[in-house]
């Protein structure tokens, strides 16, 4: 059923202000004794504070009632209100879904006892989308086949774009020319404009613009006529278009005037004499309905424009002649379900007939349980499933009960019988399922959810606000108690419920390890020490001072961190330094409250500096006197425009703006959100009652001679706010300078490298490295890690090159050491480079020690824990700030990150960041130390896995029987040849076969060696030729990032122009392949295809006849690679 089912009789009132509709509301409650109020205005709701317990009782007595939608909406769901009560109904609310349901139910379950219909007033507060929903929903669509129109309610914007008005004012420009000139030119425009406003108003007014001066026109003040001959253009505009959009869909029909015109568009004057077929047609309706019947059109829509509600639309439309067949749909069928009968007040019976929104709302009920203890549940829907029944035309409707309960009754499947219907086979699963609910105790004899079973005693609610919360408790009072210290950590308690939504249909979402999101601590972190280490940033005024690790100067990136000293600090020291954190964290930290089940305590402190060395000068400053005084005192600008101003009766810090001429006898406009404690009847207020209501506090200072008012922002990190008035008195100026904001954000972005610098450089120790730390660090960082620009390269240069030396290593040891044979080297080649294999390493070097998937935000940075230390904690009691030096719970990450990353993709995203930063450490090996430092890296950290060497031989030569038939000169390619090439690469064989077998493509006569040798060699060739590319291409764009590297190295890396090197080097002459006629033919795929693999081929020819060795193969890849940049392919 839709709501447009309810036939009602709705008045609308126009009331122009607040006020003036609160006394009307007023005046209808006084002469009525039988209302019912719907209203979400706590000034109606003030005496009508009562629960759910005492509210059902009081409904029997009382028949005035005022109440909150979603109290209404929750009663009227279960049938514990009747629309016969009352005489009249007044909506004042906002209108939404689950309403326009609740209201559907309630107003048919009256319709079904009483045919007389109480009145219903309607207040609609935004006479919009809302309004035109709620038009919408009292109309009729009354179920039979006399009416089947869907009518709608669109509203016409009041608003006046300036192109209309200043249309209007050319107009009458463009007439008082004509009266004064009478030019043909200017009345053809005139008359040519008039046809243009009948079809397309825009088109007028972009040809009157290129007539008038448009600038000149803006800047002459419109007249009233103007400005309502350029709203009634607006609304035709509005109109128009809203018509041309039908027009789309058929053909229109208008009732009322309108300047249109269309050929598919038809103006009427009534409907008896209308008998075309209008099913798939539109009526519009512009002016007042007084025909009783409306036509079958397929859609009929009021163009609203004003406030005024269509009265004798809805009268003419909702007549009550067809009721008899509306009333015979809801009657109740014998079936039904009695609840319980020994209830004085209330009978609740669940008739078949409803048993689809009592379904439907059941469930509501229960995720709105859930909801009230903190278990949010996304998608819960039942699983409905239709299926033919034995009977030919008959259906048998099955319902699944989402698993979220722990009761097997409840999880089977229940079955309808066969109906021939949908619709009823479906009303028979959801009866059969809600008795089963109420029988089994999960509903009470009020079809309302048994807390105790879906809460206390649910194995389900309890095993999932475990594992979505990351606690442990013993009873659900404690766990209530952790989840609020998480829930304060929020600002606003939507976005608390949206990062802890369960998406039911999501099954054991996959749970990362918290190893590899929870963001690491340095060892240097971890504990305050008698002796400490001072390091600066960037030769700034910031430093840290932490526990010991590197000592030698490291540039990261745009960043240098040097070590300044050990220093050991005195107690007096130490408090000025533990007061300085207060000032500076209390100031620009976020005030959270922490859940602490997994936090850590960090133990630093940040330090202004001054000429290398601590500022105690400035801290010593804060901390013996944090006030210059009142800015009624102080009332120097050098000051009030440098340093922060705190207001000591709410803790905030504000920015100073400028003083202003305003007196406490001045009328403020200021908004005071609660206006309780003042005088209602009062419209106005001077500054002095606002001030006094702001501050709760009388004001001294009369302010006759001196300034006493001026504006503020609040000091913020986010968006610039909008000034605010305050008193001078009440306002102090501290000592802390405005530059501690810019000080706090360049503080935080160190933080986060010094951090990781400090455990980059734990790392290099336990591995015993040799690389430098500050390429090491890079290789730890994602991109985008701190500030997410795109030229704040990470690991991934690194990354780039590490990825060529390893695919090049791995295939050189498969090929040498183990003797595979091709399909074996390729495989086994493919699964030690993947990104699962590389993970899988990168967590046996312990990688997850030392590196966090979880990307550094503002959000991870921590306070330093510093209430365990003695000092005197006074300031932190005056600016209210325990709970900022508590520790954060990071593990929440964990949870948060596993839940956002759980799709199968976003899984493969982190494996794969694991394995970049492997490769990206072979890079650094590579770049730093060459390609055997780059080997031996390779092989101590196990990527080659069990995969030993067969060989027991020093020399090349004698390797397997593989190698003897690659370099075993057979004589099919002639020797003459050979030479010829070896001219042409500057490269000499020693072993004529492998040149042999390069230089033969497998197509060639009936393939003479056989495939398997020549893609060898095209498998080396290939790894070779990139790892000596990515060398070339990462040394000389030393700038570029990532995305760029892989394109340079693209465009000199693939068939097309190997084939075209292969061409103009004349080694083409002396290849030999199986194509016939289209052999030049290199944009053919297959042609460059097969003599790209013939390329590769030939550079794995080379180098194996090298054993390997770079110097060797040195002439030959230069003559190669100047061949490859004369002949760049941008792929």
């Amino acid at each position: 059923m839709n709501f447009n089912e309810i036939i009602t009789k709705i008045e609308t009132l126009g009331i122009e202000s607040k006020n003036e509709y609160k006394r009307e509301i007023e005046q209808i409650m006084a002469s009525n004794d039988k209302y019912l109020l719907i209203t979400d205005d706590k000034l109606f709701l003030s005496n009508y504070k009562l629960k759910f317990v005492d509210l059902i009782p009081f409904i029997k007595e009382t028949s005035k009632l005022c109440i909150h939608p979603s109290k209404f909406i929750f009663l009227a769901w279960q049938g514990l209100i009747n629309v016969y009560h009352y005489d009249v109904i007044i909506i004042n609310c906002e209108i939404k879904a689950d309403f326009i349901h609740a209201f559907k139910i309630f107003y048919i379950d009256g319709i079904a006892y009483d045919l007389k219909k109480p009145k219903c007033i309607s207040f609609i507060k935004d006479p919009t989308d809302d309004f035109s929903i709620y038009f919408q929903s009292i109309l009729a669509s009354k179920q039979d086949d006399d009416i089947k129109n869907n009518i709608k309610c669109i509203t016409i914007s009041s608003k006046t774009p300036n192109k209309f008005i200043n249309y209007a004012k050319c107009k009458r420009l463009l007439k008082n020319t004509i009266e004064n000139k009478n030019s043909e030119f200017y009345v053809k425009l005139l008359n040519r404009l008039s046809e243009l406003e009948k079809s397309d108003i825009l088109e007028a007014i972009e040809l009157i613009s290129k007539c008038i001066n448009q600038s000149k026109i803006s800047s002459i003040p419109p007249t009233d006529k103007d400005l309502e001959y350029g709203k009634s253009l607006s609304i035709l505009f509005e109109k128009q278009k809203i018509i041309k959009n039908y027009l789309q869909c058929g053909p229109v029909y208008i009732y009322g005037h309108i300047e249109f015109e269309s050929k598919d568009v038809y103006f009427i004057k009534d409907f008896i004499s209308l008998d075309a077929d209008l099913e798939e047609s539109t009526l519009f309706i512009i002016d007042p309905v007084d025909e009783k019947i409306l036509p079958k059109f397929k859609t009929i829509i009021f163009l609203k424009e004003s406030e005024s509600f269509p009265t004798a639309l809805i009268n003419n439309i909702c007549k009550l002649e067809s009721i008899d067949k509306f009333y015979s749909y809801f009657v109740k069928k014998d079936k039904q379900y009695n609840t319980r009968e020994d209830s004085h007040y209330i009978n609740p019976t669940l008739p078949w007939e409803y048993s689809i929104p009592f379904y439907e709302h059941i469930f509501y009920l229960i995720n709105r349980l859930f909801h009230e203890n903190y278990l949010f549940i996304r998608c819960l829907v039942p699983n409905r499933i239709y299926y033919n029944g034995s009977k030919p035309n008959t259906f048998i409707c099955c319902l699944e009960f989402p698993k979220i309960v722990n009761n097997n009754a409840l999880l089977a499947t229940f079955k309808s019988d066969e109906f021939s219907v949908k619709k009823d086979a479906n009303k028979d699963a959801c009866y059969r399922f809600i008795i089963k609910l109420v029988e089994s105790g999960y509903l009470d004899s009020n079809f309302l959810p048994v807390k105790s079973k879906f809460i206390n005693e649910n194995l389900f609610y309890i095993e999932s606000i475990k594992k979505i919360y990351d606690i442990d408790f013993q009873s659900l009072e404690e766990a209530y108690v952790l989840i609020n210290n998480i829930k304060d950590g929020y600002e606003e308690y939507d976005k608390f419920k949206k990062d802890y939504y369960f998406d039911i249909t999501q099954k054991n979402f996959p749970f990362f390890d918290p190893e590899e999101v929870l963001r690491k601590q340095a060892d240097c972190f971890k504990c305050f020490s008698d002796t400490m280490s001072l390091y600066l940033f960037n030769n700034s005024n910031i430093g840290i001072c932490t526990g010991e690790t590197f000592t030698e100067k490291v540039n990261y990136k745009n960043t240098e961190v040097r070590f300044i000293k050990r220093i050991s600090f005195t107690q007096h020291e130490k408090n000025i330094i533990l007061n300085f954190q207060v000032v500076f964290f209390g100031v620009n930290f976020k005030r959270i409250t922490c859940s602490q089940t997994v936090g850590r305590k960090y133990a630093y402190y940040v330090l202004p500096i001054k000429n290398l060395e601590i500022d105690f000068e400035y801290m010593n400053e804060l901390y013996e006197n944090f006030f210059f005084g009142s800015v009624y005192d102080v009332n120097n600008h050098s000051i009030l425009n440098n340093y922060l101003l705190f207001n000591p009766i709410t803790k905030l810090f504000y920015e100073y703006v400028e003083d202003t001429d305003k007196k406490f006898t001045d009328i403020t406009n200021s908004k005071i959100k609660n206006r309780k404690n003042l005088d209602s009847s009062k419209k106005e207020y001077t500054f002095l009652e606002y001030f006094i209501f702001l501050y709760g506090i009388n004001l001294s200072n009369s302010g006759k001679n001196k300034n006493v008012i001026f504006t503020a922002v609040p000091f913020s990190h986010k968006k610039e706010k909008e000034p605010e008035f305050h008193a001078c008195e009440i306002i102090y100026v501290t000592v802390v300078k405005k530059s501690i904001k810019s000080d706090y954000k360049r503080f935080v972005e160190y933080f986060n490298i010094f951090e990781i610098l400090a455990l980059t450089y734990e790392f290099k120790v336990n591995m015993n490295f040799s690389i430098s730390h500050s390429n090491l660090a890079i290789s730890f960082t994602l991109q985008d890690s701190l500030n997410g620009q795109q030229n704040d390269l990470g690991y991934e240069r690194f990354e780039f090159i590490g990825d060529s030396v390893l695919k090049y290593s791995v295939s050189k040891f498969l090929f040498t050491e183990c003797g595979y044979n091709l399909n074996k080297l390729v495989s086994t080649k493919d699964s030690l480079v993947c990104n699962d294999h590389l993970y899988r390493v990168g967590r046996q070097i312990n990688l997850q020690k030392y590196f966090s998937l979880n990307r550094y935000t503002e959000h991870l940075f921590q306070p330093p824990a510093i209430l365990d230390l003695e000092f005197d904690k006074s300031l932190i009691e005056s600016l209210n700030l325990k709970n900022l030096f508590q520790n954060n719970n990071q593990y929440n990450f964990v949870k948060l990150y596993s839940r956002k990353q759980s799709q199968d993709t976003n899984l493969e995203k982190g494996k794969k960041v694991y394995a970049d930063i492997v490769e990206s450490l072979i890079g650094v090996h590579y770049i730093e130390q060459g390609f055997q430092k780059a080997w031996n890296f390779i092989k101590s950290i196990g990527i080659l896995e069990n995969h030993g060497s067969k060989r027991h031989s020093n020399n090349f030569m004698t390797k397997t029987p593989n190698i003897i038939l690659l370099c075993e000169y057979e004589g099919i390619l002639p020797l003459a040849n050979i030479l010829k090439v070896e001219k042409i690469i500057n490269y000499t064989f020693k072993n004529k076969g492998y040149i042999e077998k390069a230089m033969i493509h497998p197509s060639y006569k009936d393939n003479i060696f056989g495939s398997e040798r020549f893609q060898k060699l095209e498998l080396v060739g290939d790894c070779f030729l990139d790892l000596k590319v990515s060398d070339y291409i990462f040394f000389k764009y030393t700038d570029a990032d990532p995305e760029t590297l892989h394109t340079h190295r693209k465009s000199l890396v693939n068939n097309h122009t190997f084939a075209m090197i292969l061409f103009k080097s004349g080694l083409y002459d002396f290849s030999f392949t199986g194509l016939s006629d289209q052999t030049r033919d290199f944009n053919n795929n297959k042609v460059s295809k097969c003599y790209g693999d013939i390329f590769e081929a030939l550079a794995g020819a080379v180098i194996l006849d090298s054993e390997f060795d770079f110097e060797m193969t040195d002439m030959f890849f230069k003559t190669v690679l100047k061949l490859m940049t004369e002949n760049v392919y941008e792929c």
